[in-house]
């Protein structure tokens, strides 16, 4: 489906091309077909360099290569040269290898009977787990847990170790293969980072409709992000702004008895690309009081955005 989302945007950039250069061509007069080529080919040159607010910003070149090209091919994001393990230990994902990793080093993990981690690693994963969190959001949503099914982080993460290769069962146990045994934490980070936006189901975990052009705009956002300076801004707020800049993917949801197809869209971009993606690996922080009258939750890139990646734009 996000082939056929990326198909229809290309279109009306078509149509928007054709216009450009037929507005261009007004009043032109030319010597031979050959000038009047180079001048085409100039002025479509020139549109796909142009900023556009309607592009959220960026070139039509720009926005191509954030939606097509892996970040080995990206010019607005790249990954920092080196990335210091103190930072990235403040990443929630890797503080759960970490865990697990030391876990698995002195101590057995037998496969439960549903096939999940047992729940003596569980608990131990959960004890460095708490000490990133608020008082708050442990009181709210990690008093509890007392297996794997309670703990969506670790359960997601377990599922990414897997499919990155790390982690596999053996004889009924859980063991660590000999790649994340060596693989140095920073690459493991980016491994992680890599297998989650393209090889994880986000739509797993939600009733949401596939939509899958989501993980294809992983770098297009991660950008987004990064232009707000550090500044908060309200999660609804920044998800309306995508669905405004690519109103496509609305095309994947429809309108029910309580929301709206747009709604929903939004809503879904929200929790898989924030609440979800970005908090699992650390990229934001999220503010607000809970639990109050017209909650409404903000976001703020966290230090480790800039830690892990280079912006040029």
């Amino acid at each position: 489906m996000a082939k056929e989302l990326e198909a229809r945007a290309q279109d009306v950039h078509a149509v928007q091309i054709n216009q450009g250069i037929k507005k261009a061509f007004a009043g032109q007069q030319f010597e031979s077909i050959d000038d009047a080529q180079v001048f085409a080919e100039h002025k479509i040159q020139q549109h796909n360099d142009t900023a556009q607010a309607e592009l959220g910003g960026f070139s039509p070149s720009q926005l191509y290569t954030l939606l097509h090209a892996p970040i080995e091919e990206q010019e607005l994001i790249q990954w920092q040269p080196n990335i210091s393990n103190t930072h990235l230990e403040r990443s929630p994902i890797l503080s759960i290898f970490i865990s697990v990793k030391a876990y698995l080093k002195d101590n057995h993990a037998k496969a439960t009977a549903r096939g999940n981690l047992p729940a003596a690693l569980v608990k131990y994963v959960l004890a460095d787990f708490k000490k990133l969190l608020s008082e708050q959001e442990i009181e709210t949503g990690y008093s509890r847990i007392n297996k794997e099914d309670d703990f969506r982080e670790l359960s997601c993460a377990r599922f990414i170790f897997e499919q990155a290769g790390l982690l596999r069962k053996n004889k009924g146990r859980f063991v660590l293969t000999l790649k994340a045994q060596k693989m140095p934490e920073e690459e493991v980070f980016k491994l992680l980072f890599i297998t989650y936006v393209e090889k994880y189901s986000w739509a797993s975990e939600d009733l949401y409709p596939e939509a899958d052009f989501f993980q294809a705009a992983t770098w297009y956002s991660l950008v987004t992000l990064n232009r707000l300076h550090g500044k908060p801004v309200d999660k609804d707020k920044f998800a309306e702004d995508f669905v405004r800049i690519f109103p496509m993917i609305i095309n994947e949801f429809q309108d029910d008895h309580y929301r709206s197809a747009a709604v929903q869209a939004m809503s879904a971009y929200t929790v898989r690309m924030v609440d979800r993606f970005w908090q699992l690996f650390g990229l934001v922080s999220l503010e607000g009081e809970m639990f109050t009258k017209d909650y409404k939750q903000s976001m703020v890139a966290s230090p480790l955005l800039s830690h892990v990646f280079i912006f040029n734009g």
